[in-house]
């Protein structure tokens, strides 16, 4: 299945849609049917789905009323989409769900507030909150992936804390506010590329291909990432309108010139008491400045000894080391070997 091929199948109503679309009230009668698996209670209805699979996406939620695809099962993820004109109860669920409008606008009631959503929008909830979509029209679509926690955690989380001070520090915020907040809201209209990854691997998943699992898991990485990159560049812009810097930007410059800065002239250029900075960066990477700093020295040198075959000593000063024997010795512990082993391995 191609992109063009999904357009042709998520856009056309279902049989279900335009019922639901001459008699609006029908579609409240699902949620007391045996097949929703939903309870009530204190007036909110409970979507208990404790393993995502396609199975368990279950019927409403369908794309089409076509019967000659099977989707993937993966587990700990499913994909479905927002059944167009549906009266949606207030609910919660055990699992995270991930809501993107593909086309058109729609309105979320979340946690008592309204949010308001265009196309591009995309919003991510955490277990347990009560919300619900109104009824979104003709020309309203909206992509759902759910994600059991578990799956959730290690893709949007763990692996980015690995990634270097920006991710880092991108994933560690996400994950803080999402557990204050209950959601985050993102604006992709501007990013094309996440558009094209929604649209994959919502074809990866309804036409799966050979590995089709890692395939889908590999566009969910890439979903992760534009969304970290996403709400960098909110935030970057919304700091800089104010005059202030975002940490990101601090990061950044000192990824961009780890050979020569320091604690107190990264400070003085962006404003802050050398102290302060280096509590922000602590707080906020779990590193220190100084760590940081001997982490992208350390990678430029791993860089340019499988690049290129400068001798290890211009290349230790190139990388901010004046005492060759030091350098040894950090490199040594960063990387289990010397310069000349780690440059013969490649």
């Amino acid at each position: 299945m191609n992109k063009e091929q999904f357009r042709e199948l998520v856009i056309p109503t279902t049989e279900k849609e335009r019922l639901y679309q001459r008699d609006p009230t029908l579609s409240t009668g699902y949620y007391h049917s045996p097949e929703s698996h939903t309870i009530r209670q204190d007036d909110v209805y409970v979507f208990p789905v404790p393993v995502i699979s396609a199975e368990s996406v279950g019927e409403h939620g369908r794309l089409s009323d076509r019967v000659d695809f099977h989707p993937a099962a993966v587990s700990g993820i499913g994909f479905n989409k927002q059944t167009r004109f549906s009266r949606v109860p207030l609910h919660r669920h055990d699992y995270i769900e991930m809501n993107y409008v593909y086309e058109g606008k729609c309105t979320a009631i979340i946690n008592d507030r309204t949010v308001e959503m265009t196309a591009g929008d995309v919003c991510i909830m955490d277990c347990g909150v009560v919300h619900t979509i109104l009824p979104t029209g003709e020309e309203d679509i909206v992509l759902n992936c759910l994600m059991d926690r578990h799956y959730f955690t290690a893709s949007f989380v763990e692996r980015f804390a690995a990634s270097g001070p920006i991710p880092r520090f991108l994933s560690n915020v996400l994950s803080e506010e999402r557990d204050h907040s209950r959601y985050l809201l993102f604006h992709t209209d501007k990013r094309p590329f996440f558009r094209d990854l929604m649209e994959e691997v919502f074809c990866e998943y309804l036409d799966p291909q050979l590995c089709a699992e890692g395939a889908i898991t590999s566009y969910m990485n890439l979903v992760f990432i534009e969304l970290v990159r996403c709400y960098q560049g909110e935030m970057e812009s919304e700091y800089r309108q104010a005059r202030r810097s975002y940490l990101t930007e601090i990061l950044r410059y000192m990824d961009d010139n780890c050979t020569t800065c320091t604690l107190e002239q990264t400070a003085d250029r962006f404003g802050f008491h050398p102290n302060a900075l280096s509590r922000m960066i602590r707080q906020a990477t779990g590193s220190s400045f100084k760590d940081l700093i001997t982490d992208g020295r350390l990678a430029k040198a791993a860089f340019l000894l499988r690049s290129t075959a400068q001798p290890v000593q211009k290349i230790a000063q190139q990388c901010g080391y004046s005492n060759e024997s030091f350098f040894y010795k950090k490199f040594v512990a960063r990387y289990g070997c010397t310069p000349s082993e780690y440059r013969a391995g490649s």
